[in-house]
């Protein structure tokens, strides 16, 4: 069933939207300018409010959509986060890498206070690539474009957007 997307105002807190039979949806998600809500069972169907073409295709060209988000977010948050640092507080490996500009295999340890923001899938322990690890108080980020849900709570971790679970998730007891 498709999301059900309502408009807001800026500010306002509107009561969550109902399902027909009086009970909540499982997600409400809250673009970043809360300029509207949608709500949704299935973590897909939100993402389609994202990708408006995105629930009539194959799952291949899903999760390349998620992938191409994924990174198009990563350069605008690291964009945006480089933006508020000095590049001089920075060695040129880690401009390269925050421009991303370096080999990705090449970080192996972050040490820099601007967080560095990565894509799962090409690192362990679902991809080829060894995990970089943060030294605090150096912080890594990270979109995983996995499924559809993790996008969602990567980037609602991130800021981008604003997702909660209204209801729990039916449980079938045997």
């Amino acid at each position: 069933m498709p999301a059900i997307r309502v408009r807001t105002r800026p500010g306002s807190t509107p009561a969550p939207v109902r399902k027909p039979d009086g009970t909540l949806y499982r997600f409400e998600l809250t673009e970043p300018g809360d300029r509207w809500r949608a709500y949704a069972d299935e973590p897909a169907d939100l993402v389609a409010e994202l990708v408006p073409w995105y629930a009539e295709r194959s799952e291949a060209d899903r999760a390349d959509a998620r992938r191409s988000i994924a990174q198009r977010l990563r350069e605008v948050f690291q964009s945006q986060l480089l933006a508020f640092t000095d590049a001089r507080e920075h060695t040129p490996e880690q401009l390269l890498a925050l421009r991303g500009a370096a080999d990705p295999a090449a970080i192996t340890v972050w040490t820099t206070e601007t967080p560095l923001v990565l894509i799962e899938g090409a690192y362990a322990p679902t991809g080829h690539l060894p995990r970089p690890v943060a030294d605090p108080p150096a912080e890594i980020l990270w979109i995983d474009p996995a499924s559809d849900e993790s996008l969602l709570r990567s980037l609602h971790y991130l800021g981008a957007l604003v997702l909660e679970e209204l209801a729990e998730r039916s449980v079938t007891r045997s």
